[in-house]
């Protein structure tokens, strides 16, 4: 996956992580951005539509940083 949009929502996800208090939820946090670091890319690299599925992948990727952004700048916000 892209590095670059990986690094974005993995920044979203610590400033996140940085502003809750609670025990249970930073673990759940801590887990959830290990998810995140180790996410590869589902696609079978003989089928044609590679290059497609990359694309899509690196998509979802944005969408998912700019959803967490948006929300902590709500929640930032109240």
């Amino acid at each position: 996956m892209s590095r670059c949009r990986t690094v974005q929502l993995l920044d979203c996800y610590l400033e996140v992580y940085h502003h809750v208090f609670d025990r249970d939820e930073r673990r759940s946090l801590a887990q959830l951005i290990t998810n995140v670091m180790y996410r590869r890319p589902r696609f079978d690299f003989g089928a044609d539509y590679f290059v497609r599925c990359y694309q899509l992948e690196c998509h979802c990727l944005r969408l998912q940083a700019q959803l967490v952004k948006s929300i902590l700048t709500v929640q930032v916000s109240i």
